[in-house]
């Protein structure tokens, strides 16, 4: 899920040195960050309106509700959400373990995750028309992965170690201009959507 297109967006910052030497800062722009949660059983998601219709009532439930002025500026703090059907979870994991739905839910800043967490476990949701049996509405979701360090959850996702060597293919960043530095290093660069602008 790409990063939000307007409004305030989560940045990942990489430092180190060229192979000559030089040191470098590199901005990533457009990593989503999100969190798992697990559906009531019973719970029915085969609907194709259902990920659009959570993700509004998601938005509604966290407008408002954020820490700092960049969630106050996001319209929309929810970018998307995803189904995941017939998973289990590895916590307690058994041999032919229960298959439950999940749902990935993409936020456009990772101070959101904790809210949006509070929202789904504590709160409660009220979930679209249809989607619980007994004709309930609302209910809680444990979550799973959403304690998990914003920049952690990038390398974990980007498949990078500390102290690894990152490569950066031609066309694929550009160079931030010397005014427009916002570090002390030698080169500076940035991907996504600073490389759109």
């Amino acid at each position: 899920m790409p990063g939000a297109a307007v409004g305030p967006v989560p940045v990942v910052r990489m430092f180190g040195v060229t192979e000559e030497g030089h040191s470098v800062a590199c901005s990533i722009h457009g990593f989503t960050p999100y969190l798992f949660a697990i559906l009531p059983r019973g719970a029915d998601a085969s609907n194709p309106a259902f990920e659009g219709t959570l993700r509004n009532t998601l938005n509604r439930l966290l407008a408002g509700r954020g820490r700092g002025v960049e969630e106050k500026r996001c319209a929309n703090p929810v970018l998307g959400v995803k189904v995941h059907a017939d998973k289990a979870s590895l916590m307690g994991y058994q041999f032919a373990a229960e298959q439950r739905t999940f749902i990935q839910v993409f936020v456009a800043m990772p101070t959101m995750v904790p809210t949006l967490k509070r929202c789904l476990e504590e709160d409660g949701v009220e979930f679209p028309q249809g989607t619980l049996l007994h004709g309930a509405s609302a209910a809680t979701c444990p979550t799973f992965e959403s304690n998990v360090p914003f920049i952690l959850r990038y390398m974990i996702d980007a498949d990078i170690s500390g102290s690894n060597w990152l490569e950066l293919p031609a066309g694929a960043y550009v160079r931030r201009a010397p005014g427009a530095a916002v570090t002390h290093c030698q080169l500076e660069v940035g991907t996504g959507r600073e490389a759109d602008e």
